[in-house]
């Protein structure tokens, strides 16, 4: 590649590496990571590259493949993991369906509302109006769980394609416990500010990250479909804040598509549009917070929907 006199271009080398802990996809062994890209090359060639990489996985591991090497020993991930989880108000770690066995327990548990807060700063209007709702959801006989986007430890989605993994997403951070409370959600609110009339950039990350709640997957018969984790039987709804002089509709119209993706239907929006720029100045509007709570209270109240 290099002599003196002589240097070969690195986009001529035809040599590349890319350094990663272990696997890209932990839930794969070695061979299949290798063979991930295969599909987009001919059946014939497919099968052939495919073999190979098995073969070279079984010369190199011949009795220990990467999975079991995964189990044996804790990654930087899991132990990362493990100290979230010992943290006060830390979400739920893992999220999986539920057995017919708990059916019974869940149905005799309070309903759950989940507030996706995406507002950069706390006290702001979007905080305080999301507070009004979750409060309206308690007195209502109901529980709620305020998620704080941008308190969330969480990587971009990568659009790794169909069905990647057989649980939620490739990764494990703070967004399985998003899955989990949306899972178990009666109803939804979305809350955010309006940024280049769209939601704030905390809120899209939560909402790429959840693609795999309808997930794309590869149909026996060929092609591809999109299979929902769960029906679509929970009530949603919209806060948003921004200056009197801007429009929402567009960033509602991306939460509206979000939320059918999550299982959930939009049914109203809950606008606080203003002049002044202070944070939090929906505080001196004591009608639109009851609003906020009035809102809470109905979602909890009303029954889920049919799917």
């Amino acid at each position: 590649m290099s002599e003196p006199g002589r240097t070969v271009p690195a986009e001529q080398r035809r040599i590349g590496m890319v350094f990663q802990d272990y696997a890209l996809f932990p839930h794969l062994t070695v061979g299949r990571n290798i063979a991930f890209g295969l599909h987009a090359i001919a059946a014939s060639a497919r099968a052939t590259r495919d073999s190979e990489a098995h073969c070279g996985e079984a010369r190199t591991r011949p009795t220990h493949t990467f999975e079991a090497h995964r189990r044996e020993t804790p990654s930087l991930e899991a132990l990362a993991r493990a100290t979230r989880d010992n943290q006060a108000g830390r979400l739920e770690a893992q999220s999986r369906p539920r057995t017919l066995a708990e059916i019974p327990t869940a149905l005799t548990t309070p309903r759950l509302l989940v507030a996706l807060n995406g507002s950069p700063r706390r006290d702001s209007s979007i905080d305080l109006l999301l507070e009004a709702v979750c409060a309206g959801a308690v007195s209502g006989g109901g529980q709620a769980q305020h998620i704080r986007c941008g308190d969330l430890t969480a990587v971009p989605c990568p659009a790794c394609g169909p069905e990647p993994t057989p649980g939620y997403c490739i990764f494990n951070d703070d967004m399985d416990g998003v899955y989990a409370a949306l899972r178990d959600a009666h109803a939804v609110v979305i809350g955010s500010p309006i940024y280049f009339d769209t939601v704030s950039a905390q809120l899209k990350l939560v909402m790429d990250r959840c693609n795999c709640i309808t997930m794309l997957v590869r149909a026996p018969e060929g092609g591809h479909a999109f299979r929902p984790q769960w029906p679509r039987t929970r009530r949603a709804a919209f806060v948003t804040a921004c200056s009197s002089l801007h429009r929402y509709d567009l960033a509602e119209r991306s939460v509206r598509g979000f939320l059918k993706w999550v299982g959930a239907k939009w049914e109203e929006t809950l606008a606080w549009q203003h002049a002044d720029n202070d944070p939090g100045s929906v505080r001196a509007h004591p009608e639109l917070l009851e609003r906020a709570r009035a809102l809470g209270r109905r979602l909890i109240e009303s029954a889920p929907l049919l799917p």
